[in-house]
């Protein structure tokens, strides 16, 4: 079981708010890119490799900018297309076992991918001269 607390999340919440609309969401998908790529790269070396190509493990690719209902920003990590037969390895089927390595990665490298985010926003936020620093808050503890 991974626990995880942020400190200073509302205030950096607060502060992404009162940014720029424009410069909130490239500060936002900027961070979250650069998190999403610490757990895609770990999908990648632990995804199933079949010999000749095209390759799954080749084909694990992050989607930027995934336009939201509720005005947040995110980012999404998954196969291009025709490649759907990763969900197969992950849970298996009634022919193959499973062979999962999506939730590992996420379970290993989630953590370093949130604080990677956490700092990254806070210091584009800072570099920016929107925030006047993280004052109590703004680190992760694992």
């Amino acid at each position: 079981m991974i626990s995880m607390r942020i400190e200073g999340g509302e205030k950096l919440a607060a502060t992404l708010r009162s940014m720029p609309n424009r410069a909130s969401r490239k500060v936002q998908r900027e961070a979250l890119s650069g998190g999403a790529e610490i757990i895609r790269s770990r999908v990648e070396s632990a995804a199933p490799r079949e010999p000749g190509a095209p390759d799954l493990a080749a084909n694990i690719g992050i989607q930027g900018d995934v336009r939201r209902g509720d005005g947040l920003v995110s980012v999404g990590i998954g196969v291009s297309r025709g490649f759907f037969y990763d969900w197969f390895s992950e849970f298996g089927t009634s022919k193959q076992s499973s062979r999962p390595f999506w939730r590992p990665s996420f379970d290993s490298e989630g953590p370093r991918a949130v604080k990677s985010i956490v700092a990254d926003l806070w210091a584009a936020v800072i570099r920016g001269g929107f925030g006047s620093g993280r004052g109590s808050g703004g680190g992760v503890g694992l």
